[in-house]
C-alpha cells in the first residue's frame, strides 16, 4: 500500500479541539519568540520624559534592552507574559475553530476541495465569510 492510497483511507476531517488546540500551540510559540520584542517596542512608546535634561531616557532600541537587562535581568523581557497568554490562547482557539468552521461552509458552495481561504485576499474573505452566513441564513 503506497502513501497516497493511505492518504485516501484516512479521514480529512480535524475534530474542532485538535484544531483550537494546533492554533494555540502555533500561538504559544509565536508569542514565545516575539514577545522580547513587543516589550521592548512598548517600554520605547512609553519612554518617559526626563525634565532635568530635556530628553527623552531612551534613544533607540539598544538604550531599551540595556535597561532592561539591567534592571530586571532576562526575566524582564517576559514581564507580563504570563496574562498575556492567558488572554491569547482561549481567543485563539476560538478563531481557529471558527476559520475552519468558515472554510469548510465554502467547500460546500464551492465544491472544491482545494479551496483555501488564506490564498484570498482580505476583503473577498471578508465578503466569501459574510455570503456564507447569509446562505446559512437561508436555509
Amino acid at each position: 500500500m503506497c502513501i497516497r492510497d493511505r492518504k485516501k483511507n484516512q479521514s480529512d476531517s480535524v475534530s474542532a479541539i485538535q484544531t483550537a488546540t494546533n492554533g494555540q500551540i502555533s500561538k504559544f510559540f509565536a508569542c514565545s519568540l516575539f514577545y522580547p520584542l513587543t516589550t521592548i517596542r512598548a517600554l520605547l512608546q512609553v519612554d518617559p520624559f526626563v525634565e532635568s535634561n530635556r530628553n527623552y531616557l531612551f534613544r533607540n532600541y539598544r538604550d531599551v534592552i540595556r535597561y532592561i537587562y539591567r534592571t530586571d535581568g532576562c526575566r524582564g523581557f517576559f514581564e507580563g507574559y504570563f496574562p498575556f497568554l492567558v488572554r491569547t490562547l482561549p481567543v485563539t482557539g476560538v478563531f481557529f475553530i471558527f476559520f475552519e468552521g468558515i472554510k469548510d461552509i465554502g467547500k460546500k458552495f464551492v465544491h472544491s476541495e482545494y479551496l483555501s481561504l488564506i490564498h484570498i485576499s482580505e476583503p473577498t474573505r471578508l465578503l466569501s465569510i459574510s455570503y456564507a452566513v447569509f446562505c446559512l441564513k437561508k436555509k
